[in-house]
């Protein structure tokens, strides 16, 4: 087992960069060495790195499966909002510590749509 720490990944999932040369070339100098390892399954531990899988999977010259959490979470919350059969009715509600107006530009980006009923609130 072996672990690789990317910080960087987040970051540029956030600033909108995922799909430029930036995120090709911080994902090839994290993950150049794991080359010399002969892995044939790679774990990726955020739910943002499932965003920049392309670029990972460009690192890596031999085939390789990625498990992510991505949908995982995705069937868990969809399970835990709508349970089967029943229709529900119900007024989302976001409390984020971050900026309001960056969290809405990714949930834009990444969902498609505008999040109402965002509210602020400080961390502990």
């Amino acid at each position: 087992c072996t672990e690789m720490a990317c910080p960087l990944f987040v970051p540029v999932i956030e600033a909108g960069w995922e799909t430029t040369e930036i995120a090709s070339l911080i994902a090839r100098k994290y993950l150049q060495t794991m080359n010399n390892i002969n892995i044939d399954t790679l774990i990726l531990g955020c739910t943002h790195y499932s965003i920049m899988k392309k670029h990972i999977l460009n690192c890596f010259k031999d085939d390789i499966n990625i498990i992510s959490s991505d949908e995982t979470i995705i069937n868990k919350v969809n399970g835990t909002l709508k349970p089967a059969g029943k229709e529900t009715i119900s007024k989302d509600i976001f409390y984020i510590t971050d900026i309001p107006q960056k969290f809405n530009f990714l949930a834009r980006r990444l969902l498609g749509n505008d999040i109402k009923n965002i509210i602020h609130i400080n961390p502990l």
